[in-house]
């Protein structure tokens, strides 16, 4: 079963990220899937971060732990990259909703300080973190 949803979550990555380059590519901007930050990376014609976006397809609404693994974190990379490029969007996108601890910003920020960043790089993360549900 897992490379079925392995494949799943692939396949839906590409059409969203096949979707957002075909709906912005007149902007100009440079798409990277499986950029250096996320599953989709998008600069302007500079190589400065517009946006990060990292996809996901699970069969239940996402939590917090859904974005950490034992190496690194969703957030990680953003405050990683909101350290180069302080107006970068930082997305999340998932295809069967996203659980209120990560919606929530104030659920959020008790998360990101549990986890050890600084209040400073939590602030970056909240005021640019967005998300989007799609089917």
């Amino acid at each position: 079963m897992g490379a079925i949803f392995a494949l799943k979550g692939y396949r839906t990555q590409f059409l969203y990220s096949l979707h957002k380059i075909l709906s912005e590519y007149n902007k100009g901007y440079i798409f990277q899937p499986e950029g250096k930050f996320e599953d989709l990376d998008i600069l302007d014609i500079n190589n400065s971060y517009i946006e990060i976006i990292q996809i996901k397809n699970k069969l239940n609404p996402l939590i917090y732990s859904d974005l950490v693994s034992k190496k690194t974190s969703f957030f990680q990379r953003a405050s990683n990259v909101l350290n180069h490029s302080p107006n970068v969007i930082v997305k999340l996108v998932s295809f069967n909703g996203i659980s209120d601890e990560v919606t929530n910003k104030e659920k959020l920020q008790k998360k990101l300080t549990k986890s050890g960043l600084k209040k400073d790089d939590i602030d970056k993360i909240i005021q640019n973190f967005t998300f989007e549900i799609v089917n």
